[in-house]
């Protein structure tokens, strides 16, 4: 059997309430883009979406609410060495995409490095980093999931995924999508 190193175990349980907190808030949008699409006849239980919009509301309570799994990530982050564990995780992982290394691993970088200065400056105050956990938690979640996608697409060297890769990360650091400028993929491309 396989065992995770001690800072693959690090990474895991900081991310575990990361991506329960994220799926959990994720999940819900999902469900309520969902019934809008389906207009009136969403919200009909007959359609049974309005049973999985309680079902993804619930979740995040029986999983533990946000705060919680953010309280969680901030208790995971100080024990020894599990941040510093996580960010070179990240860091090392950012600086191995081969074909991904761009401007949006750059800004991803230097998000993460703004993470990771708002986390050193709020050592010393308990109620900044309270304050301050659920956006930890979400900012984390985001680069994470860019990490994950960015490297999944180089993997499989298929456009749609790095097209996908692209609009993800391009959601996550807020550029906004000029509409007036043709995009640099069609439609066709994304198709499964």
């Amino acid at each position: 059997t396989l065992k995770a190193s001690n800072k693959e175990e690090s990474v895991l349980r900081f991310f575990t309430p990361v991506a329960k907190a994220w799926t959990a808030k994720k999940s819900v949008q999902g469900v309520s883009e969902l019934i809008e699409a389906f207009g009136g006849a969403g919200y009909i239980e007959d359609t049974h979406l309005p049973r999985f919009l309680r079902d993804a509301q619930v979740f995040s309570i029986w999983e533990g609410t946000t705060n919680i799994m953010s309280l969680d990530a901030l208790r995971a982050a100080h024990k020894a060495q599990v941040f510093n564990d996580v960010l070179n995780y990240l860091v090392s992982g950012f600086e191995n995409l081969k074909d991904q290394k761009n401007k949006t691993t750059e800004a991803l970088l230097l998000r993460l490095s703004d993470v990771e200065k708002w986390f050193n400056h709020s050592q010393n105050s308990k109620e900044s980093l309270e304050t301050g956990a659920r956006e930890f938690l979400f900012a984390m979640a985001d680069i994470f999931n860019s990490y994950l996608l960015l490297q999944f697409a180089e993997k499989t060297q298929k456009r749609r995924d790095q097209i996908l890769a692209q609009i993800f990360c391009d959601s996550v650091l807020k550029v906004s999508l000029d509409f007036a400028q043709k995009p640099n993929f069609s439609l066709q491309e994304l198709s499964v």
